[in-house]
């Protein structure tokens, strides 16, 4: 949990600076208050990195802590910050679709979606030598793993399934706002990609990909469909599986 700790110090800073500017910011820019959320998100994604909560590369490897305890304490985080936005902008929350359409449908066309997302990996992985694929998730792990994929994705998919296509949508056609949903996924995803780590054109073309998927899941279905599918498909690549 020394991980954990470094963590919240790390980022502690930055959000007190975030809830100062948040608290001035008047709640009629929602614009501003769309961006102001996904940039704290991007700063607790990449300040992971660092302290070693996870491993990043290319083509879409990731790997996530072998620890369930870890593994749970970020999911819950995840949650709670999600709650607390919802909590504290009304005016945002509004703009969350949940579920759309028959439920159920919705959740097969995630799991569906995931495996579609996991897919190249899954390609590229399968074209290594078997010397050089990755570690595989043991089945105690597994559950935390999943849990962890489904909580911390949650999270993105408000953000950008929920606050900012359910904004485009108010200005632009449905078909519009999910590409522009899944564009502004990549987009946010630059820094990552070309700064904190060297990963580079594959994780942002690889999140472009990803994020088109997720957003017309959330067209169709909503964002919990959405939400299967963005945390199925990171379960399925960080669990080793492939």
């Amino acid at each position: 949990m020394d991980q954990l700790v470094e963590y919240q110090l790390r980022v502690l800073p930055a959000l007190v600076v975030a809830a100062l500017f948040l608290v001035a910011l008047p709640r009629k820019l929602v614009e501003f208050r769309i961006v102001a959320w996904i940039l704290i998100f991007v700063l607790f994604r990449d300040a992971m990195t660092p302290v070693g909560l996870w491993q990043l590369g290319v083509p879409g490897f990731i790997r996530l802590p072998a620890s369930v305890g870890l593994l749970m304490a970020l999911g819950v985080s995840s949650v709670a910050i999600v709650l607390l936005m919802q909590a504290v902008e009304p005016e945002l929350r509004s703009l969350v679709v949940w579920v759309r359409g028959d439920p159920f449908a919705g959740v097969g066309a995630g799991v569906a979606t995931a495996l579609l997302i996991a897919a190249p990996v899954y390609g590229l992985e399968m074209s290594k030598p078997e010397s050089d694929h990755g570690a595989v998730a043991g089945f105690d792990l597994a559950p935390a793993l999943l849990l962890m994929a489904l909580m911390g994705n949650l999270y993105e998919e408000v953000l950008f399934r929920g606050y900012v296509q359910g904004y485009l949508e108010r200005h632009v056609s449905p078909v519009r706002a999910a590409f522009l949903s899944g564009a502004s996924f990549a987009f946010f995803h630059i820094f990552l990609a070309t700064t904190v780590t060297n990963t580079g054109m594959p994780v942002l073309g690889f999140t472009l990909y990803e994020g088109l998927l997720c957003a017309f899941v959330r067209l169709r279905w909503g964002v919990a469909a959405s939400t299967v599918a963005h945390g199925g498909a990171i379960f399925l690549i960080a669990s080793g599986i492939a």
